[in-house]
């Protein structure tokens, strides 16, 4: 069969414009922009860097969608029964932790042992070491005084004397005696009053007023009864007559106005104001029988044993050193006016003979006589407290060593009113309150018998 010449045509080439016509995108710079040469610039168009704007399409014709990608289609799993789920309790948001720096491990200082003190020693053995509290110290604004005081001893003696208590008759004025005990308790002392009766110390109104023996009696009574009451349970010691004058005719006002008899009276109105308390005589050159004063003590002290009014006896022992002892170990001991010399054997006889408890109550030792520099008289010094407190342990029958006052400056010994020097140096603690070799040497007498050589 023939074929139409229509068919036979050959093809026509298409010119661009027509070819542009043909597929609608002759208003399009998209396609030609594609179809153009890099480099050559489209007709009719102004290149930008970067299109702003897609092209409007001829509304004659849509665009051809290119074709996209087909995925893959995944293999379908079985389902499986799921359970159903369960609650699910809300949970409270925990904040992140902060880095916080491990502490830097300080080593803590180690911390230097304090020495042992005289109260340590002495609690050990189980007897008391005391100080004298006295009132030239100013003790209740001197910082110094009582820290020393508190720390090395663990017993105190505190002032009962009428002319302070009692300046007017009729008044009586605990100011002094209240601060003392305070001062005491708070520091864990005993504490010994020091004296009910006394003829030194006594106040004007009393020494010159016109009274009757019966009024003294009375008034005897009265203050023993009134002063101790008042510290019952806290002074537990009393030194209830201190040094009667039997010996020196016409110096003791009370044997003078009442009689002798005053010293039983006495004892008898402190028995039975504070009957647990113990009650003692105490006297000066009483501490061995060479003594001035030793006969008179030892006659009121049995006297007094027997009626069951008296549990000790005060030896003062104020020591007065000596520049040259005649024999080992002698020292000098002041007597009131006189002055006599014992030996530490002389001093352990003594005590033994009253054949009860005895107390030295105020031990100190003044150096006015002894000449060289003070390392050579603080070392005599200590010698002499050395074997005054040996001699008082080795006894068995003391368990109470007093020193009458400590720091030299504040000793009666110092003050003029009691004709003292300031070369007397007699307590164990310097003027500035440092210890003096005494000091050492009592310590280490302590730290034996406390079983600590």
């Amino acid at each position: 069969m023939r074929k139409s010449k229509s068919f036979q045509r050959k093809p026509t080439r298409l010119s661009r414009r027509e070819f542009l016509r043909l597929t609608g995108l002759a208003t399009g710079g998209v396609l030609l922009n594609a179809c153009q040469p890099v480099g050559t610039p489209v007709s009719g168009l102004t290149p930008t860097s970067s299109p702003t704007a897609t092209p409007s399409l001829s509304p004659t014709m849509s665009p051809t969608p290119l074709p996209s990608a087909t995925p893959t289609p995944m293999a379908t799993s079985t389902p499986t029964n799921t359970p159903a789920p369960t609650a699910t309790p809300t949970l409270t948001s925990t904040p992140e932790p902060t880095n916080t720096p491990a502490p830097t491990y300080t080593p803590k200082p180690t911390e230097t042992p304090r020495p042992p003190t005289l109260r340590d020693f002495a609690n050990i053995k189980g007897i008391k070491i005391g100080t004298y509290i006295e009132p030239n110290t100013r003790f209740w604004e001197n910082a110094p005084w009582r820290e020393v005081a508190a720390r090395e001893f663990n017993s105190a003696v505190i002032s009962i004397y009428w002319h302070v208590m009692m300046p007017k008759q009729g008044e009586v004025d605990f100011g002094l005696p209240d601060a003392q005990v305070e001062f005491a308790l708070s520091s864990g002392m005993e504490i010994s009053g020091q004296s009910l009766v006394y003829s030194s110390f006594l106040p004007d109104w009393l020494k010159t007023g016109s009274f009757s023996r019966e009024q003294l009696i009375s008034m005897v009574q009265d203050n023993i009864q009134k002063i101790m009451k008042r510290y019952k349970g806290k002074v537990t010691r009393w030194n209830v007559v201190n040094e009667a004058g039997f010996i020196y005719p016409g110096w003791d006002f009370f044997e003078n106005h009442i009689g002798r008899e005053y010293v039983e009276i006495a004892f008898e109105a402190a028995r039975q104001a504070d009957p647990p308390a113990t009650l003692y005589y105490n006297d000066f050159g009483n501490e061995t029988s060479k003594g001035p004063k030793y006969d008179q003590t030892k006659r009121i002290v049995d006297s007094l044993k027997e009626q069951g009014l008296i549990d000790g006896v005060g030896l003062q022992l104020h020591v007065r050193a000596l520049q040259s002892p005649q024999r080992p170990g002698e020292f000098g001991i002041e007597a009131g006016v006189t002055r006599y010399y014992a030996t530490t054997s002389e001093l352990i006889e003594g005590m033994k003979s009253y054949d009860m408890p005895v107390y030295i109550t105020e031990l100190d030792v003044d150096l006015r006589d002894i000449s060289g520099t003070n390392e050579e008289r603080f070392a005599l010094q200590a010698s002499i407290y050395r074997d005054i407190v040996e001699a008082a342990l080795d006894s068995g029958v003391c368990d109470q060593i007093t020193v009458w006052g400590f720091g030299d400056k504040y000793s009666w010994l110092e003050q003029t009113e009691f004709n003292g020097s300031t070369n007397a140096d007699p307590t164990i603690f310097d003027n500035s309150l440092q210890p003096k070799p005494a000091y050492f040497a009592v310590r280490d007498v302590l730290q034996k018998y406390a079983g600590n050589p």
